[in-house]
């Protein structure tokens, strides 16, 4: 019988245990993160971050709204833009069809619409 102390098991037991942690702890955040958001509230989100990224489709500044990849979000009062060494950070100088990233935030009177609070231009 071969002895269970080798270098090679010590070796495979420990990655097996490290993959096995990092799955736990992975999907203990995911759960968690997932706990405050309705699922109706999910509609729209690609992940749970509450972050969409696409081309800027449209801005109405007067009524506060702007389309990203074809969906209606309606800006924050505190609305931030990030801009790029090359790029201003302004939101009067977002152009249609400019890739951005926008941070989300749930929106209590109205759950299917959210509210953008950070667009970060690419």
């Amino acid at each position: 019988m071969k002895s269970t102390n080798s270098k090679s098991f010590i070796h495979t037991s420990f990655v097996a245990l490290s993959i096995v942690l990092c799955l736990l702890v992975g999907g203990s955040s995911y759960l968690w993160a997932g706990s405050n958001i309705d699922a109706g509230q999910l509609n729209g989100l690609d992940g749970l971050e509450g972050v969409v990224e696409g081309p800027l489709d449209g801005l109405d500044l007067k009524a506060r709204r702007i389309w990203i990849n074809d969906v209606v979000y309606m800006l924050d009062r505190k609305v931030k833009v990030k801009g790029t060494h090359r790029k201003l950070g302004l939101i009067t100088d977002l152009k249609p069809g400019e890739i951005i990233k926008a941070t989300l935030l749930p929106n209590e009177d109205q759950p299917n619409i959210f509210y953008v609070m950070l667009i970060e231009r690419q």
